[in-house]
């Protein structure tokens, strides 16, 4: 197989996308050739059979060349390179070039994780021979093209450090983009709470900002937790591992629904999770009831954070299984082996 894949970002020191520069290293294991054709490259360090070819975003180029680019890559320069074209999050390109990678008899290959459903991923969806998403709740949208295939986590380097303490730091950690949406607002309030009731523990934030007005919601949030929360701001991926590590729990209040990888990413280095996530429900209860609350209850994530902390002690034999249920369901290396061999049977 010689793949394209269409992506925003190759770089493995993004704070948000660096994940997926272990996903084209991973696939260049499988596959004859790939050629990337990105938004915006960085820092990457690839397999030689992998080619990288940026439209031009970290130049500051302007809409229009990123066009003219993008066609002159796929239709002229890039046209004898690949059979198969996997979409990485942005159906866009496959309304600008679906029609194209049809009547040449490329197949179409959508990956998708995100509760919204929009005219372009409408159309992307008609375009598509096959569409891939990690959970039930990350495509909304009904196809007879679609598999779930859970995510993508690299176990070995998201992995567990067991210790024999029994009360460490007492850190809460959350990770994400500083946004209304991503629930940082009821993770203060709830430790906050926690403080006040006599239970010593901090916070560290790990994201940035992005809008005017989530510029304006982070300085709130800081003005309101100073007293117990550390802003660590944006951490390159490759480097968020002891993060979760030395952390005692990992806090999602996330209103989006589709499954957040930073769960994932958590579990994997053994961190127990309490979230709203309503994708990631199913997967705490098999540890805990107590590891879940509603969406915007602070209260309840309260409640959980201190049932865990009270228990703390007795929860240690969950370390191993919250590892190695990523290890069974989300691993890299499996999903991957399984993305391939879908692609080259449908």
């Amino acid at each position: 197989m010689r793949l394209l894949i269409i992506t925003q970002k190759v770089n493995k020191n993004d704070s948000v996308l660096g994940f997926f520069h272990e996903w084209i290293a991973e696939f260049s294991k499988h596959v004859e050739k790939i050629t990337v054709i990105c938004l915006e490259a960085g820092e990457y360090n690839l397999p030689k059979n992998v080619e990288v070819h940026s439209l031009g975003k970290e130049k500051k180029r302007s809409r229009i060349q990123y066009l003219i680019r993008f066609f002159r890559h796929i239709i002229w320069e890039q046209k004898d390179n690949y059979d198969v074209v996997l979409v990485h999050m942005n159906p866009i390109y496959i309304v600008l070039a679906g029609w194209y990678w049809r009547i040449t008899k490329k197949k179409i290959v959508l990956w998708y994780t995100h509760k919204s459903v929009d005219w372009k991923l409408r159309i992307a969806e008609k375009f598509s021979h096959i569409i891939f998403s990690a959970s039930k709740e990350s495509f909304r949208l009904s196809s007879n093209k679609l598999f779930v295939t859970g995510h993508g986590i690299d176990t070995e380097k998201f992995s567990p450090v067991y210790t024999d303490a029994q009360d460490s730091s007492h850190i809460i950690l959350t990770v994400g983009r500083i946004s209304p949406t991503k629930g940082h607002h009821v993770v203060v309030d709830a430790v906050r709470r926690l403080r006040e009731s006599g239970i010593h523990v901090r916070l560290v934030v790990i994201g940035a900002p992005v809008t005017k007005e989530e510029f304006v919601y982070e300085k709130l949030l800081k003005e309101k937790s100073r007293d117990f929360a550390e802003f660590v701001g944006p951490i390159a991926h490759a480097d968020i591992v002891p993060y979760f590590q030395r952390a005692d729990v990992f806090v999602n209040a996330s209103q989006t629904e589709s499954l957040d990888k930073t769960i994932l990413e958590a579990m994997s280095c053994g961190t127990p999770v309490v979230s709203s996530n309503d994708s990631a429900i199913g997967i705490l209860k098999k540890f805990n009831e107590n590891f879940v609350f509603e969406k915007e209850d602070s209260v309840g994530l309260a409640q959980s954070l201190e049932y865990f902390f009270r228990m703390k002690g007795g929860l240690h034999y969950l370390q191993e299984e919250i590892h190695r249920e990523v290890v069974e369901k989300h691993n890299l290396g499996n999903l991957i082996k399984n993305l391939v061999k879908i692609m080259n049977t449908k």
